[in-house]
């Protein structure tokens, strides 16, 4: 052997060492790993089912949600469901079919858009109820219809996209650091349970921290750790993954969705 080559490591004898790979087959794996017995780890039998966590807001009544809701009960469902197949039939002995009248009623059309007997038509339709009920009938269809399912999600992760920039856009002037950062009194002076607070409200970045929240905290969680707080679970990226980019907040969540399953 040349007297400048390496020498081999000597094998490692220990049970408790895994030495080489006919070891890693015969380890059993079923047996707990260090530390597993303090974190409530989520197997593939209790994942949040998706559609259980979503938020659920308060609609917002007004004169118009009252109005639909008066022509409705001024009608039975065998009257409404023939009443608007007739529109249809005379929609299409009009030339029309469902998607022009729609794309025109909803501000596609000029003259439909400077119409006011249309104009009232659309915010009522835009303040009622049903706004909802036609977005959630299109994002999951009854009976398992899944034409424009795809559409639907598409422009759901644009417009979540869209929020969530205009949020941190706006929160990125409370992320930029001070003229002197690592100096004691700087790195000593962040109260991060008031800068939770400020995130979380209307004046912060509300709909990123919702976001947050349904990921850390999910439906089983909150019944079964109802004693704990997922808090400093969301605070966690903000605490020590922040960076300014171009003026705008951005931040590494990877070891956030890490720790969702392990609190």
């Amino acid at each position: 052997m040349d007297d400048d080559a390496i020498p081999p490591l000597p094998p490692i004898d220990s049970d408790d060492e895994l030495d080489d790979f006919h070891d890693i087959d015969d380890f059993d794996w079923s047996q707990p790993l260090p530390g597993e017995d303090s974190f409530d780890i989520p197997g593939p039998d209790i994942l949040e089912e998706p559609a259980s966590v979503r938020s659920q807001y308060q609609p917002h009544m007004s004169f118009y949600a009252t109005y639909t809701d008066s022509v409705e009960n001024n009608l039975s469902q065998e009257e409404i469901g023939r009443r608007s197949a007739d529109v249809v039939t005379y929609m299409k002995r009009r030339g029309l079919n469902l998607a022009v009248f729609l794309n025109a009623i909803i501000w596609g059309n000029p003259i439909c858009t400077s119409r006011a007997d249309v104009q009232h038509e659309r915010t009522t339709f835009m303040s009622s109820k049903y706004l909802k009920i036609v977005l959630e009938n299109w994002w999951r269809p009854p009976g398992g219809a899944k034409s424009g399912q795809q559409v639907i999600q598409d422009f759901a992760v644009g417009c979540t996209q869209e929020v969530l920039t205009a949020e941190m856009n706006h929160i990125a002037p409370s992320m930029r650091p001070d003229d002197n950062p690592l100096e004691h009194d700087n790195l000593t002076s962040v109260d991060f349970e008031e800068f939770g607070t400020y995130l979380s409200g209307t004046g912060g970045a509300p709909i990123l921290w919702m976001l947050l929240m349904s990921l850390a905290w999910g439906v089983r969680q909150a019944k079964e750790n109802s004693l704990k707080s997922p808090f400093h679970v969301i605070m966690l990226p903000f605490d020590i993954r922040s960076i300014q980019t171009r003026g705008t907040a951005k931040y590494y969540l990877v070891d956030f969705v890490c720790v969702r399953f392990l609190v």
